[in-house]
């Protein structure tokens, strides 16, 4: 066999592998949720795909309302999750997947949402039943449920981008926003007692929260000259007035707020954080420039990839 032929055999076979994929993200109904008809395809669609949510149902979507909603949702979520995360639908009122269901011991009444990683089970679909929050599982479908699906943060405004931003420090009431990322552990620490103080400061003083790592809010960190989380900002007459500079507590945050002052950091020179490019450790702090040559020298390194994250005061 000369290396020609061999060429194009491997690219005849690569081919036919990119087309099964997109076979399996295209469904028959002209949208991006991938339709199930039997054993086969189920067995399929998890070997070939690690990260699945799959509609379960047994009702007609002509006669049930609630069932076409979510149907509309899962074909949208799945347009916006493609190459991410995949969707797919099984009817288990049909023949052979009827079997399936059975065997899986689903009974969908009249649907159920269920998400496979890696291809096991990995848990029920927990979160709302809309685009956005479908696509946001889809992306991390192992993390904390999003700020603003938690019932106890209802009081808390949450800020998708710059528009929402100024809309609600425009509004004319004194606003106190906590820009966050969701991977902070100091922000989760922080977040039920920010919720817990805008229960009690409703209607007097607007609590907000942002999340600085959704798509296009690298602009707002620029701008406020964030570079650890929590930060949180205090606005008052539509305008950025300082930063907070009281207890990571609902009291604390209440206290602050009866009489918001900008404060100078409460810690001593020697009491201040130290930068890891600044103190004496056996961590060896790698950049752009020397990643690169230090793993090549070095035949076993463990490496602890990070990004700011600060405590605020205590």
């Amino acid at each position: 066999m000369t290396l020609t032929n061999m060429s194009l055999i491997i690219r005849l076979f690569t081919m036919l592998l990119i087309a099964s994929s997109l076979l399996l993200i295209v469904a028959s109904e002209g949208n991006y949720v991938v339709t199930i008809n039997d054993q086969k395809d189920y067995k399929k669609l998890l070997r070939v795909h690690k990260n699945v949510l799959i509609l379960f149902f047994n009702s007609s979507m002509d006669k049930n309302i609630q069932l076409k909603k979510v149907v509309k949702t899962t074909m949208e979520a799945a347009k916006q999750a493609m190459g991410q995360g995949t969707v797919a639908q099984i009817n288990c009122n049909d023949g052979e997947v009827k079997k399936l269901c059975k065997k899986l011991k689903i009974t969908p009444k009249p649907y159920i949402l269920k998400h496979y990683q890696n291809g096991e089970f990995h848990k029920d679909y927990d979160r709302r039943i809309n685009t956005n929050s479908m696509y946001r599982f889809l992306l991390d479908p192992a993390g904390d449920i999003p700020w603003d699906e938690d019932p106890t943060a209802v009081n808390v405004v949450h800020l998708d981008d710059s528009n929402a931003l100024r809309k609600t420090v425009g509004g004319g009431k004194p606003v106190l926003i906590m820009f966050y990322a969701p991977w902070c552990s100091f922000c989760k620490r922080l977040k039920p007692e920010f919720s817990a103080a805008a229960d009690v400061l409703k209607g007097k003083v607007v609590l907000a929260g942002m999340d600085l790592t959704h798509r296009g809010n690298e602009v707002i960190a620029k701008q406020f000259n964030i570079d650890g989380y929590p930060t949180l900002e205090y606005f008052e007459g539509g305008m950025h007035k300082f930063r907070y500079s009281g207890q990571n507590s609902k009291d604390g945050i209440i206290e602050w707020l009866k009489n918001p002052v900008e404060q100078a950091s409460s810690l001593s020179l020697e009491e201040e954080e130290i930068s890891w490019t600044d103190a004496i450790t056996e961590v060896v702090l790698l950049n752009d420039d020397t990643f690169d040559e230090f793993i090549a020298e070095h035949r076993s390194v463990l490496v602890l990839i990070y990004a700011p994250c600060m405590l605020i005061s205590t």
